[in-house]
């Protein structure tokens, strides 16, 4: 084979997988909690939504949370995957959390990663804490989250 087609034929090659080398996918997440404060043994959902900013598609997308002092429905402490989000899109899951009997303080720590670089990855994890009451005329305080929450969707 000639040198000037063996270059050709590199060069051709290079380009149609320098996309797939290059692949960015700018995720972030946030749980939109209802309450700040729950009764002791009480349940309550979790709502996570996972955003995608592009350009590429986000793939191999993997979910992990992390749940200190409550029992999780879904324990994704390990990593869930959830299917490829195309660009501009968003995933939601939701984790219904059962709080301990006794008072104190749960935090949750979501975070998301896929299979390509993320330019902005101080967007790809989300911590939240809630109170945990005793008190038998305690209350569930709403929280400023979920209020932004409602007015979006």
């Amino acid at each position: 084979m000639n040198r000037p087609l063996l270059l050709v034929v590199f060069l051709v090659v290079c380009l149609l997988t320098a996309p797939s080398l290059f692949a960015s996918a700018d995720l972030n997440i946030q749980n939109f909690l209802s309450v700040s404060t729950v009764r002791a043994g009480s349940s309550i959902g979790v709502f996570y939504e996972i955003h995608y900013s592009g350009p590429d598609t986000a793939s191999n997308v993997i979910v992990t949370l992390t749940v200190g002092g409550a029992t999780a429905s879904m324990p994704c402490s390990a990593g869930c995957a959830i299917s490829d989000i195309p660009s501009g899109q968003s995933r939601s899951i939701t984790e219904g959390l059962t709080f301990p009997l006794a008072a104190g303080f749960v935090t949750m720590t979501a975070s998301v990663s896929s299979s390509a670089a993320d330019p902005n990855p101080a967007d790809n994890t989300h911590v939240s804490t809630v109170t945990v009451s005793t008190d038998p005329e305690g209350f569930l305080t709403p929280t400023s989250e979920f209020s932004r929450a409602i007015e979006v969707r």
